[in-house]
């Protein structure tokens, strides 16, 4: 059903946002939303993009980045300027109370995901109880933060109000081709140790995998826990190279 509310079909899909907002109940449009935001429609949003920061030399006023556009392709559920403030913000709402899975960029980009209005509906993804949120650190695009910088990003999931079944999927994207990633990966551990052992100490599960642009994903969470040292990590990341690169 969510092919039906693309932005390309404009008109189409702002008349049947009037009519779902002017002649339906909340429960009943509720029940729309969940047809229409569905798994590959939620995916499609573009958190990871707009939760970067300004790159105006002054950067922008208030709470959203006015120089920073939905993209095109952005699920038109979720787009106020086609289907309504109203509705987009309820889609949104009904996306944060009941979706499985929402996908933003790195862990700096927690605070701002779970503090600002990013889609511009008033919704503010702190006030609802999340199932799953993934994490995408694709290297070596992100820089690496210090351990004081990767604390204070995971305050909002130290104070989140979520699902008792919630979950942190954290996936390391590497996108250069030319080298394995083998020194960021040894960086990167310490951090993720960090992050296992206090979101565990919430009873908040935590998954990660290891994703190489030419490789098969490899699951490190439980080599992380074990607490290892950096020379036995780094063992166990060539050998997975060799492995899975036969």
């Amino acid at each position: 059903m969510s092919t039906l509310l693309q932005p390309q079909n404009t008109a189409r899909v702002r008349a049947l946002a009037n009519d779902l907002r002017l002649k339906l109940p909340r429960e009943l449009r509720d029940m729309v939303y969940s047809y229409v935001c569905d798994s590959p429609t939620v995916k499609a949003i573009p958190f990871a993009y707009l939760l970067e920061p300004c790159h105006r030399v002054h950067g922008c006023r208030g709470p959203s980045c006015e120089c920073k556009h939905l993209p095109a392709t952005t699920p038109a559920i979720v787009n106020k300027g086609i289907v309504g403030e109203q509705v987009a913000a309820e889609a949104f709402e009904w996306i944060l109370r009941n979706s499985y899975d929402i996908t933003i960029g790195g862990p700096a980009q927690f605070v701002k995901f779970f503090t600002d209005d990013v889609l511009g509906g008033g919704v503010k993804p702190k006030d609802y109880p999340l199932r799953r949120l993934t994490t995408v650190i694709t290297t070596p695009k992100n820089p690496i933060p210090s351990a004081a910088d990767f604390k204070f990003a995971l305050t909002p999931l130290m104070m989140g109000a979520f699902h008792l079944d919630f979950t942190l999927d954290v996936r390391i994207h590497h996108t250069n081709e030319a080298t394995v990633g083998a020194e960021i990966f040894v960086a990167l551990v310490p951090l993720l140790k960090l992050a296992m052992d206090r979101l565990r100490s919430k009873n908040t599960r935590v998954y990660v995998t290891f994703e190489h642009v030419n490789l098969e994903s490899w699951i490190i969470d439980p080599m992380i826990g074990q607490g290892r040292d950096t020379v036995y990590v780094l063992r166990m990341f060539l050998q997975h190279v060799n492995r899975v690169s036969r």
